[in-house]
C-alpha cells in the first residue's frame, strides 16, 4: 500500500538509526535513548525519540513491517495528520511515566514497540468490529494484533530480555492510547450531534 508522509518520515528515521547501528558507520543512540535523569534535566525529546531506536536488524525489519501496515489501517480513520499527534500524545506519556516511577534507571528501553502499540490501539478503538482478511476464507478480529503485542511483549519479559522498566513505558503508552479514545468517544456522543449519528461512529475525530 501506498505509505503517507508521516509514515515515510518515521519509517526512514527507524531504518536510518538502526542500520547506522547495526553497521557500526554511527550510533545516535546516546542522545536518544530514554534517560530519566536526562529527561528531568530538560531533555524532552527523548520519550519520543527512544520509540525510534531498535534492538537489532531482525527487529528492525518486523517493525518497520507492522508501521507501514498498521499506520495504513489507521488512515482510513484518521488523516496522515491526525495520527502521529495521537503517537506523540501516547509515547509522550508513556515515557514521562516510566520515568517518573523509575528515576534511577540509566536508561529504560522501549523501541519501536511503545509506537505500534499505539497505533494497534487506535485501529482497535477505531474500527472494533472491523475484520483482518488474511485470505477469502479466514479473517482475524480487529482486536487479533493487539493481543499478539501484547503477546510478544509477555514473552519478553518472561524470557528475561525485556527490563520491568520498559514493560511500565509500553504499557503506559497503550494505557494512555485507549484511555484517550474511551474519554473522546464519550465526548462525541454526549455533546449536541453536529453530524449524523451514522458519521459520528464510523470516524472517532482527534
Amino acid at each position: 500500500m501506498p505509505c503517507s508522509r508521516p509514515t515515510l518520515v518515521l519509517l526512514g528515521a527507524m531504518l536510518a538509526l538502526g542500520l547506522g547501528r547495526a553497521t557500526g558507520l554511527f550510533d545516535l543512540a546516546g542522545p536518544l535513548l530514554l534517560a530519566p535523569d536526562a529527561v528531568w534535566h530538560g531533555q524532552i525529546w527523548r520519550p519520543f525519540t527512544a520509540t525510534l531506536l531498535g534492538q537489532g536488524l531482525l527487529d528492525l525489519v518486523f517493525n518497520s513491517l507492522a508501521l507501514v501496515w498498521v499506520a495504513g489501517a489507521v488512515e482510513r480513520h484518521w488523516t496522515p495528520r491526525e495520527w502521529p499527534l495521537f503517537v506523540a500524545l501516547c509515547v509522550g506519556l508513556g515515557g514521562l511515566t516510566a520515568c517518573a516511577l523509575f528515576p534511577r534507571e540509566p536508561v529504560i528501553l522501549t523501541g519501536p514497540a511503545g509506537l505500534i502499540g499505539a497505533l494497534l490501539v487506535a485501529r482497535v478503538r477505531l474500527a472494533p468490529a472491523e475484520r483482518i482478511y488474511l485470505s477469502d476464507t479466514f479473517s482475524l478480529p480487529a482486536f487479533a494484533p493487539l493481543l499478539i503485542w501484547a503477546g510478544c511483549l509477555a514473552l519478553a519479559v518472561f524470557g528475561g530480555g525485556f527490563p520491568l522498566s520498559g514493560v511500565v513505558a509500553l504499557l503506559a503508552t497503550a494505557a494512555t492510547g485507549w484511555l484517550y479514545l474511551t474519554l473522546r468517544w464519550r465526548f462525541l456522543h454526549a455533546r449536541p450531534a453536529r453530524v449524523s449519528p451514522r458519521q459520528r461512529f464510523d470516524r472517532l475525530e482527534l
